[in-house]
């Protein structure tokens, strides 16, 4: 009797076994799809989201990451997906846990449901590395980087991990500069590709890196998210990690990849994209559609120490310098944050020199009890978002001499000295892929093609030494014998620029190249001064003065001398008004140009 209840308590249970197998099975992902569903979700916008479909066509092509590379499409994608499921859950989960997760959502499974496979190196990453908070992180411009030269942005991902301690990580998709070859390094940014790399690491080493290294202003934008959407970019982020992706300045870079992800978040950013997609073209996006709920922004100390200024007079930062030497006369500056902060910046520094002890330092600091709501709101300028579109449209009607004439630019990427520059690093210029025409006595002809042209105006102090610079590479106007007329220049140079207020600058370049037109070369000198006055807002003044021994073979030596007004026409437009002046032994010209910009 007691071996017949054991049988039937062991049939009753390998039952219930075979009952729950059944279950499971009627959950699986792939058993109750028909083709029209399947198509339907193929052209779902986050499946494309998520394989990172663009116009019809993949961005990334490893075949690690693509399953069906030899024959696209996004169908095609989801059925090798499912079939790589059907094969082996666990190799699916492994792999693509995002597209399982998606795929069980969109039929009402829970992943609770579904069978469970072991991955440990997936559980291992969302251990270490949660995903409570979402931000984007943007580094500012550091334009001595032709990867880095109109800013970097990336992800942050923070929360608490397994032991409850807090933690941050980096989501960052850069390439590594390989070569010092000017042309090689163009063709590899934009035709031939560079390798890219996806990396994920402690969010400290890269604000270490921008803030100390390189002297950039981080900002941070937290970033309004569901807990759904959350994991999905969790679990999206570890598919792409180790995938091959290839690097392109003007088609695939960080913002592009960046503005991809935040896709997930919102589809609607998408329509931000272009040909060219920038760094700032994504902290732009995500404010425009909502997704930022707080900013936090880590100031490099050069930064620091420009924007105090501004909330400093002339005799309180006098005062503040002296503030090793004397007590401070104006005993209302010890509650004044910006005061507090100047000083701090300034006895760092002679801590750093060796000229003052720390604990000197501790004694002078003592006094302070600063108001808060007297702390400079570095939230507020510069700011990324603020900065004019990156491509611009120009004409410009133009007096040369006794010759009048008309020219159209369009500039693919950058932005001009002539613009309201105190929402980038430093007054600064960067122009790549500058097409001039101009219409002159009844013809037509390309006047300047630059390929890069870059000059950066940062300015130097005691407290933090720098050096301004200038480079170029294409083909443009220069002076010959028989007036203005096109060579092709490779030139560089180097200076200072000093800040006489927070508004006026004033630098001095000199420089040296090569200019030819396939027939004559000429090596040359030049040399240059000037001034930027940022009167308001919206209106700028402009002045340099330039010595060069010729760009043209014959003797071409010339003084030019150059004045301009620029007033910024509502938040995409500039119209600008220049002067200018040449001596070349007898000759004695005189130019003036009005021209019309539009940004976009």
């Amino acid at each position: 009797m007691l071996r017949v209840i054991q049988a039937l308590m062991v049939f009753a249970v390998g039952l219930v076994v075979s009952c729950w197998s059944v279950s499971i099975e009627a959950r699986d992902l792939t058993v109750t799809l028909s083709d029209e569903q399947t198509r339907q979700l193929a052209s779902h916008r986050e499946w494309q989201l998520l394989i990172h479909e663009w116009q019809g066509k993949p961005q990334l092509t490893d075949p690690a990451f693509l399953l069906s590379r030899d024959d696209y499409s996004a169908e095609r994608e989801l059925k090798a997906t499912l079939n790589l499921y059907r094969l082996s859950p666990q190799a699916a989960w492994c792999r693509f846990p995002a597209r399982i997760a998606w795929l069980a959502a969109q039929q009402g499974i829970a992943l609770t449901e579904l069978p469970e496979p072991s991955c440990d190196k997936l559980a291992q990453y969302q251990a270490d590395v949660p995903f409570e908070h979402l931000e984007l992180v943007f580094a500012t411009e550091v334009l001595s980087s032709s990867t880095s030269m109109m800013g970097h942005v990336f992800l942050k991902a923070s929360g608490a991990n397994d032991d409850g301690l807090s933690q941050a990580h980096t989501f960052a998709y850069f390439t590594k500069i390989e070569t010092l070859n000017p042309l090689v390094l163009l063709y590899d940014n934009t035709i031939g590709g560079m390798q890219g790399y996806m990396v994920v690491r402690p969010f400290h080493v890269d604000l270490a890196f921008y803030r100390d290294k390189e002297q950039r202003t981080v900002w941070q934008f937290g970033l309004l998210a569901t807990p759904q959407q959350l994991q999905l970019l969790q679990l999206h982020l570890y598919e792409i990690k180790d995938t091959k992706i290839d690097y392109y300045f003007q088609a695939y870079n960080c913002a592009t990849l960046t503005l991809e992800l935040l896709a997930l978040l919102n589809p609607d950013v998408l329509q931000q994209r272009d040909w060219i997609v920038t760094p700032a073209d994504v902290v732009k996006a995500a404010k425009h559609y909502q997704l930022v709920q707080d900013t936090d922004v880590v100031v490099a100390k050069p930064q620091q120490y420009r924007q105090l200024q501004r909330h400093l007079t002339t005799q309180q930062r006098q005062q503040l310098a002296e503030l090793s030497q004397e007590p401070l006369a104006d005993t209302t500056l010890y509650q004044n944050a910006a005061a507090e902060q100047y000083a701090r910046l300034l006895t760092n520094a002679q801590v750093e020199q060796s000229t003052l002890s720390r604990q000197a330092q501790m004694a002078l600091l003592q006094p302070w009890s600063a108001d808060p709501s007297t702390a400079p709101d570095y939230t507020q300028q510069p700011h990324p978002a603020k900065t004019l579109g990156d491509s611009v449209l120009s004409m410009q009607a133009m007096r040369q001499g006794e010759a009048q004439g008309a020219q159209f630019r369009w500039l693919a990427n950058g932005h001009l000295l002539q613009t309201n520059n105190q929402h980038y690093q430093a007054e600064s210029e960067l122009m790549m892929g500058n097409i001039v025409a101009q219409y002159q006595q009844q013809q037509w002809r390309l006047s300047e093609f630059t390929l890069y042209s870059v000059t950066n105006l940062q300015t130097t102090s005691d407290l933090f030494p720098r050096w301004a610079g200038r480079f170029y590479v294409g083909y443009h106007p220069v002076w010959t014998n028989d007036g203005w007329d096109s060579r092709t220049e490779l030139s560089a140079g180097g200076g200072k620029s000093f800040a006489l207020t927070p508004d006026l600058t004033w630098y001095w370049l000199a420089d040296v190249g090569a200019t030819t037109d396939f027939s004559e070369h000429r090596l040359f000198a030049g040399a240059s001064t000037g001034m930027l006055w940022q009167l308001t807002e919206t209106q700028k003044w402009s002045a340099a003065i330039e010595r060069n021994s010729g760009k043209a073979a014959q003797p071409s030596d010339y003084l030019q001398a150059r004045l301009g007004w620029h007033w910024q026409w509502f938040d995409d437009m500039l119209l600008s008004i220049e002067v200018s002046r040449l001596k070349h032994k007898e000759i004695d010209e005189q130019q003036a140009s009005l021209q019309w910009a539009y940004f976009y």
